[in-house]
């Protein structure tokens, strides 16, 4: 009842207004892990007085970094929804949601529980008055021959904007690229699996579709061009094929590092966002443009690079040693307009 209240509040609001700003974001927010071991994981380093040392304090310090930095993408209210990667358990996502400086805020989240060796998952954290959650799920990437891949799942997510539209979400963390040729191919096949479920959701004329995540390759891999059929955005919109916002050569003003995380002296655009083209139209009630996708780098979420003299992300730890920073990756986030539709 309670919910029904603020979403005919938040129409009532909106008609006055017009229309309204729904803020979509992602984040790898680098281990987000717990000081408990769960059993079957390879966790290790990440237990109190072992390995990297973590600890309460340290955990405390990162969720009240994680926060600070979600309250800076604010603009007249917080994120919408935010997908994180990189969270290990239900323990570190209540933590977060209800005893951070987050907890004000009256974020609600779900979570994936995948097969991955280090236990690691996807989470999206969602304000339950601008999106309902309508439906979760997660889905199990496979290989083409029908095995499952041992990694993260892919979570699908649903939920009803204040028009009565329901907004598919998809969070991904596709295979690093450590193992070469195998993790090449748990790619495309993660990205055939997505694919897979995105065509359903069309076949059903659900069109209303953002995909998102670390997706570990840049966007002009033929893992996405191809096994993902994702396009780089144009004149030329269709409501059914999927733009991946993340193209770096579109952005150079507003994301002068042209990447979400370094390697070698060398920036990579590795977390995406792609959107169907229903979100691109003008003639939508949920529309952005490819121009509102950006990298989130406030000042304080980086620091001077010693080797290239130039800026990286001010991360959690270098190697073993503890550097209390926020992340090894930048967010990225993406601004819509929702406008109420006429009677």
């Amino acid at each position: 009842m309670r919910l029904s209240v603020w979403f005919l509040l938040l129409f009532w609001v909106s008609s006055i207004h017009s229309q309204v700003i729904f803020t979509v974001a992602e984040w790898n927010v680098e281990n987000l892990f717990d000081c408990i071991h769960d059993e079957g994981k390879e966790d290790q380093l990440f237990l109190a007085g072992d390995g990297k040392y973590w600890s309460k304090g340290r955990l405390w310090k990162k969720e009240t970094n994680l926060a600070k930095t979600i309250a800076s993408m604010a603009r007249n209210s917080f994120p919408d929804v935010v997908a994180l990667i990189e969270v290990e358990n239900h323990h570190v996502m209540d933590h977060l949601t209800r005893r951070s400086p987050l907890r004000k805020m009256g974020y609600h989240y779900v979570m994936t529980e995948s097969d991955d060796a280090r236990g690691i998952d996807v989470a999206l954290m969602y304000l339950p008055y601008s999106f309902q959650l309508l439906h979760h799920a997660e889905i199990i990437p496979r290989h083409t021959d029908g095995t499952p891949i041992k990694t993260r799942n892919i979570l699908h997510a649903s939920g009803r904007l204040f028009t009565g539209d329901t907004l598919h979400i998809f969070v991904c963390h596709f295979s690093s690229k450590l193992r070469g040729k195998e993790a090449e191919q748990n790619r495309r096949d993660e990205a055939l699996t997505l694919r897979h479920a995105i065509d359903s959701l069309l076949s059903l004329n659900q069109n209303k579709i953002i995909v998102t995540g670390d997706f570990n390759d840049q966007p002009s891999s033929p893992t996405y061009t191809s096994s993902l059929q994702s396009n780089v955005p144009d004149a030329d919109i269709s409501a059914t094929k999927l733009y991946n916002l993340s193209a770096t050569e579109r952005h150079p003003a507003r994301n002068p590092y042209v990447g979400t995380y370094k390697f070698d002296g060398k920036w990579e655009m590795i977390d995406h966002f792609l959107l169907s083209g229903a979100l691109l139209l003008p003639s939508s009630s949920v529309r952005t443009s490819p121009d509102s996708f950006q990298v989130w780098a406030p000042n304080f979420l980086l620091e001077d690079d010693p080797d290239d003299l130039g800026l990286r992300p001010k991360r959690t730890y270098l190697g073993y040693q503890y550097h209390g920073g926020y992340s090894d990756h930048l967010p990225i986030l993406t601004r819509f307009t929702i406008i109420p539709k006429r009677k």
